[in-house]
């Protein structure tokens, strides 16, 4: 091998790392850069609806909204940066879930319905950690239901009671609601948050300066 070719071969070996570096780090980031501020402020009333799943101090003056799919990578990567932050501003704010189903994601419905059914027994929050705890064993499953239902069970939810509200017509359209509300806001891709109502990115610092900006604000 000549000199000028293991030369060559370096300088593809060195661009192609480049490249997978540069795809991995975009797809770790929040896409909210490409929702129209505009948008959002024109369409205010579709971020949180009234039956929409909220958590925190009911008077807080920042309201955290996610729109997210439990069957994103990223989304879960997101998580624990959300439940920090929670602690961390026990009263300053309050958290707003919202779904956002990636057609992608071929569970990804029926896993936002799994948590919503959870949630008409008092433990949607349990089930929402729980699908991105174990995200790896039900996102490419063939019967996920079946693993939601013994999430349910570890859960001490009425089992029988989880499997016909996963299937009610109700609780699909909230989903479905939800998912329409986010396209109207412009929101592609997940995860896509919101402090009170700007588009932020979804980093720990960027959500941090986000949120302080709002308090130093109020």
């Amino acid at each position: 091998m000549t000199q000028e070719l293991k030369i060559l071969i370096g300088i593809g070996i060195a661009t192609l790392l480049v490249i997978v570096g540069a795809v991995f780090f975009l797809s770790n980031q929040s896409p909210t850069s490409e929702v129209s501020p505009e948008t959002v402020a024109q369409n205010q009333e579709f971020l949180v609806r009234e039956n929409s799943n909220r958590i925190g101090s009911e008077s807080a003056s920042v309201t955290l909204v996610e729109f997210a799919d439990f069957q994103c990578p990223a989304c879960k990567s997101t998580h624990p940066v959300i439940k920090r932050l929670l602690s961390e501003y026990q009263e300053d704010v309050q958290f707003v879930f919202r779904h956002f189903p990636l057609p992608g994601h071929k569970n990804a419905k029926v896993a936002a319905y799994a948590a919503e059914a959870a949630g008409r027994q008092g433990k949607f929050w349990e089930m929402h950690d729980m699908l991105f705890a174990n995200q790896g064993e039900w996102a490419e499953s063939n019967s996920p239901v079946d693993l939601f239902t013994t999430y349910a069970s570890e859960l001490e939810l009425d089992t029988d009671q989880f499997a016909e509200d996963i299937e009610d017509d109700e609780l699909i359209s909230k989903v479905n609601d939800d998912q329409r509300d986010g396209s109207i806001l412009g929101v592609s891709a997940t995860p896509t948050i919101f402090v009170n109502g700007k588009p932020a990115i979804s980093s720990y610092s960027e959500l941090k300066q986000a949120i302080d900006t709002q308090l130093q604000a109020s």
